[in-house]
């Protein structure tokens, strides 16, 4: 059985945090699909994609189209449940969290909008 003391430890080494939870969980529910995508429609590539949507990225289909120089790669992307996110965060919101701790999350929000 991990003690108090284990679990902080762990939390510590990982960087995990409340606020560092949260912020992706926000990434989530809030994820803009538009961010997928190149101005030309094309699906941008895994290492393009900013760090507001990444984390909301479940699952990656790349397919390959030929080979050496004519090789094309396309990417599918799902994107993790909106509707399981913002159940989560809303719990969270109602149970667990003082206003300060809501006042963090938008700003924290609105922080990281303001630099996509």
């Amino acid at each position: 059985m991990s003690t108090p003391e284990d679990v902080r430890a762990i939390h510590e080494r990982l960087g995990l945090s409340v606020d560092s939870l949260l912020l992706t969980l926000a990434r989530c529910a809030f994820a803009d699909e538009r961010r997928l995508y190149r101005d030309d429609g094309s699906t941008k590539a895994l290492h393009e994609l900013d760090d507001d949507i990444a984390p909301a990225i479940e699952d990656i289909e790349v397919t390959e189209v030929g080979e050496g120089e004519s090789l094309v790669r396309t990417y599918a992307y799902t994107l993790a449940s909106r509707s399981a996110a913002l159940k989560t965060l809303k719990r969270h919101l109602r149970t667990e969290m003082t206003a300060d701790e809501v006042n963090v999350l938008v700003a924290l929000l609105k922080s990281s909008e303001s630099k996509g």
